[in-house]
């Protein structure tokens, strides 16, 4: 007790000093006073008060102190002028279509117009969107950046992907900026275990990549590795409607998490003698830290761990209280500022959730405090039972704790966000489990091993994903709560406080005593619950059920061609399966985390396979999407134009077909006909072999235009040609006729001439374009022409359209899916 008081009292002194100034003078002699106080105290009463006090005083008089980085300013001050900044690169650059993502933590600047600001000290992050794509860089990089940094996300259409992870209502912090295509200039490369961290990193990414879909593999890397750059948008927008958006990000609440559940199971493994239990949760949750890039708020979370865990394995009566107390004090001691960050008070409050709420929790499951069953049964059932209900009641304390906090920092939620934010932690070990298993399981072991972990993880994840969904609905989201004030979130974690805190205190054990009871489960038993006939048998129903669920859209018996139009903002990607089975993806269109997304709508998770990648012509909007797509699936063939580009993204696809050794490479010429099978066929119709197109559209007119025929339906891919190569093929005497017309160039005006749309006649056209794109696609003048026909096709756009699926048995062709307009 002794200890915990001046701790407390530092809390509140730090706390204090942050709300009102004491000269230091005053304080050191109010200090002195209380020592000697306390010192000459006899009572016990008296002695409390005298340390608290005391404590209280020198935690005003540490926040009083001049602090090391008093003179470095806010990075938001720096905005809308010219500067270089230097820093260290936080995490790994993630590619956005033709830009790369960088977040920098800023160190100092330089305004070259303004000595006032030569070489000053800068707090905050920067996030630079640079071009060229810069690949090599890492994590503990050194760079400086070169621009001009804005508080507010700029026009266009390179601005639109800058806007963060901002929650509606939600201000920009004002050590955030963003500078666009800034002057980006490596100065030192990162100490060799950064480097070896972020090699570690990116295998385990590389690993979930290759086994899960998109976006469950997108999720597992922001939950398991801090990676949240890659998350689909529409994804992200879900989570903040429904109020689960802090589940993303890893935290506090996540460290804590993981705390519960590993405390429980090392009780498990180990059994309760000589605290060798501890060792597992505190393996754990640092190896989380580290893998999750060691974020501040998360070190933090990992410190306060720790030190509870300590208290439990060496303390007589561990106490939860005093060791939260101590670490938040000691972190506090070392930055008073860092109180008033939102992720800290968060770590706090997540910790304290657990600390303190898991065992009344538990009583209401029917657990009782001391580990014995509780009309809970008896054996194996009774014990299941004890280890499933701490582990919920560790997340559900958890999220409790910070959700106060949360409603306070991130504005109006939904009336339903508790609940969703509830259900959705009691999902979270076995998500981070799961998802740890197959990355390391495909890091190290290829083939079957690594396809069950990701068969087991996989219905975890989509469960949190549809969970966002439900929530995030009108149904759900149309009533929301208003954000809560400082006053109305000190109320709650009053009543809080008298709810669950005041039975603890009543107990003979006190605040100070074990305030989480550890199930009483010996070390054979623990091993029977993990092998025994309901939870292995609960797994394979499971994962059967999830499994035949996946499985039910893509069975089917009727021998039908199948090609997707897919929906990649201004850039082509088609997706054609043959009555065989057999896959051929034409294009990649301009971002590979939209094609991943798009792929995994039309193709059954566990088969990552894809037969033939046909690449047009190695433009960025056809071309990016490609190389991702080496990377997650087992391709066999490719077919490529073999057209120079001096790109980045052109010899990084040069490289990447160099580097896959087990990869068939073919040049695409005319003539060559590729069997898909079943009767199904696609024809290379240009550009013949010597290339004869040298003009400033070289790579466009040389590009391939292809045919796919099945029965009496046939299908035209005009890639990206301009009317030279349009006369080229009409002259060519090849039969152009097709059913499916796939408009060349997005509907560029310089494509699709009258002469040429007459020769193909088609009944249906199709046009792959962004929406609101810059170039106005497709152009008034190509739509025209194309309702000029003698026969007008039906126009489908993916731009009004989304994906268009078209289905043919070799006689009729059926449009299945096309979002907007309904078509006959």
């Amino acid at each position: 007790m002794r200890l915990f008081v001046p701790a407390v009292g530092i809390f509140c002194g730090l706390a204090m000093s942050l709300l009102i100034q004491v000269p230091l003078m005053i304080m050191f002699a109010l200090i002195a006073v209380n020592a000697a106080a306390a010192f000459l105290s006899r009572r016990g009463g008296l002695l409390l008060a005298c340390l608290l006090a005391l404590g209280g005083l020198a935690g005003m008089a540490r926040g009083a102190l001049p602090d090391v980085n008093t003179s470095a300013i806010p990075a938001g001050q720096l905005a809308s002028r010219e500067a270089v900044l230097e820093g260290v690169v936080r995490d790994a650059p993630s590619p956005r279509g033709q830009l790369t993502r960088v977040r920098v933590t800023l160190e100092n600047a330089q305004l070259p117009d303004q000595a006032e600001f030569e070489g000053v000290g800068v707090e905050g992050d920067a996030i630079a969107w640079v071009y060229p794509p810069q690949y090599e860089l890492g994590s503990g990089d050194r760079v400086t950046l070169t621009g001009i940094p804005q508080h507010l996300v700029p026009d266009g259409d390179d601005g639109d992907i800058a806007a963060g992870q901002q929650g509606a209502g939600a201000s920009w912090p004002d050590d955030l900026v963003i500078l666009m295509r800034p002057n980006l200039r490596l100065v030192e490369r990162a100490p060799p275990p950064m480097r070896l961290l972020n090699s570690l990193r990116s295998r385990l990414s590389t690993s979930l990549e290759q086994n899960l879909p998109s976006p469950q593999a997108e999720l597992a890397r922001a939950l398991l590795l801090g990676q949240r750059d890659d998350l689909p948008g529409e994804l992200n927008d879900e989570w903040r409607r429904a109020g689960t958006a802090h589940l993303l990000a890893i935290s506090g609440l996540h460290v804590s998490v993981v705390l519960g559940v590993a405390l429980v199971t090392g009780v498990m493994v180990f059994g309760r003698r000589r605290g060798l239990f501890v060792l597992l949760p505190l393996a754990l949750i640092w190896t989380y830290a580290i893998l999750s890039g060691l974020n501040p708020p998360v070190v933090r979370a990992a410190i306060m761990g720790s030190v509870y865990l300590g208290a439990i394995a060496f303390g007589r009566q561990p106490s939860g209280g005093l060791a939260l107390v101590l670490a938040a004090t000691v972190i506090a001691l070392w930055d008073p500022r860092v109180m008033t960050t939102a992720s800290f008070q968060m770590t706090v409050a997540a910790m304290a959730g657990i600390v303190f709420l898991t065992d009344p929790l538990r009583r209401l499951m029917g657990i009782s405090s001391g580990g014995n069953m509780a009309n809970s049964g008896t054996g194996l059932t009774g014990s299941l039972r004890q280890v499933g209900a701490t582990g919920i009641a560790a997340s559900l304390g958890a999220v409790i704790g910070i959700k106060p906090l949360l409603l306070h920092y991130f504005g109006a939620a939904s009336l339903f966000t508790i609940p969703a934010s509830l259900v959705g932690t009691t999902a979270l070990p076995a998500v981070l489990v799961t998802s740890t298993m197959t990355a390391v399981a495909g890091m190290f072991v290829d083939g079957a091993f690594a396809s069950m972990a990701a068969w087991v993880a996989w219905p975890f994840l989509t469960f949190l994903i549809g969970l966002s969904s439900v929530f995030s609905s009108p149904t759900f989201s149309a009533i929301t709560v208003a954000p809560l004030g400082v006053e109305a979130v000190v109320v709650i974690y009053l009543i809080m406080a008298g709810l669950f805190l005041i039975p603890i205190l009543r107990e003979p054990s006190g605040l100070l005593g074990p305030v989480v009871s550890l199930p009483s489960i010996s070390m054979s038993s623990g091993r029977r619950i993990l092998t025994s006939w309901p939870v292995l048998g609960g797994l394979v129903i499971m994962t059967a059920t999830a499994g035949i669920g996946a499985a039910a859209p893509y069975i089917t018996s009727e021998e039908q061609l199948t090609v997707h139009v897919l929906d990649v903002g201004q850039g082509d990607s088609i997706l054609v399966e043959s009555p065989t089975g057999r896959r051929v993806l034409i294009d990649g269109g301009p971002n590979g985390s939209l094609l991943q997304q798009r792929l995994a709508e039309h193709l059954p998770w566990w088969s990552r396979r894809i037969d033939v990648v046909l690449l047009t012509h190695p433009s960025a909007d056809h071309l990016i999407g490609l190389t991702e797509t080496l990377r997650r699936y087992d391709v066999g063939f490719v077919v490529d134009p073999q057209l120079e580009s001096r790109t980045i993204y052109g010899q990084q696809w040069t490289q990447t077909l160099r580097e896959q050794t087990d990869l068939t490479v073919a040049r695409a010429e005319r003539g060559t006909v590729l069997d898909l099978g079943g009767g199904a066929w696609l024809e290379i119709l240009h550009p013949p072999s010597d290339r004869p197109f040298d003009t400033a559209t070289e790579h466009d007119d040389n590009s391939v235009v292809s045919k796919l025929i099945y029965g009496d339906v046939s299908f035209l891919f005009a890639a990206d040609i301009y009317s030279p190569s349009e006369d080229f093929l009409l002259d060519s005497g090849v039969d152009l006729q097709a059913t499916v017309l796939k408009v060349a160039h997005q509907g560029s005006r310089y494509s699709s001439s009258g002469e040429f749309l007459e020769a193909v006649s088609p009944r249906i056209a199709i046009i792959s374009a962004g929406e609101g794109n810059r170039f106005g696609h497709p152009h008034p003048e190509t739509l025209e022409r194309l309702e000029s026909l003698a026969s007008a096709p039906v126009i489908l756009r993916t731009d009004m359209h989304g994906t268009v699926t078209l289905v043919t048995d070799g006689e009729r062709v059926t449009v299945r899916q096309a979002q907007g307009e309904r078509v006959g």
